[in-house]
């Protein structure tokens, strides 16, 4: 084997396990920036539910909350000596 055999397959070997490096660095590298735009992607998507939820509560409460303030009735109070008696709800 000549010098420039020796060389020939250094490079060939080094070129190889270079190739190797750079796929396993792709592959199991740095990940930051993926885990930013994940991260960053599930906050709003939790922002966008949440703002969903309280608009559809909204709308659900709405007749509820407004109806309970036009009711003017008498409750059912339990007192101390376990006797119940009629008050206002106002």
């Amino acid at each position: 084997m000549t010098i420039g055999e020796a060389a020939g397959l250094a490079l060939k070997v080094h070129g190889a396990v270079w190739v190797a490096a750079a796929a396993a660095y792709y592959k199991y590298g740095d990940r930051t920036e993926l885990l930013e735009k994940a991260v960053r992607g599930n906050r709003s998507a939790r922002q966008s539910l949440r703002d969903n939820i309280a608009t559809e509560l909204q709308k659900q409460l709405v007749p509820v909350v407004r109806d309970a303030t036009r009711l003017a009735g008498v409750v059912d109070v339990l007192n101390l000596e376990a006797k119940f008696f009629k008050r206002s709800a106002d």
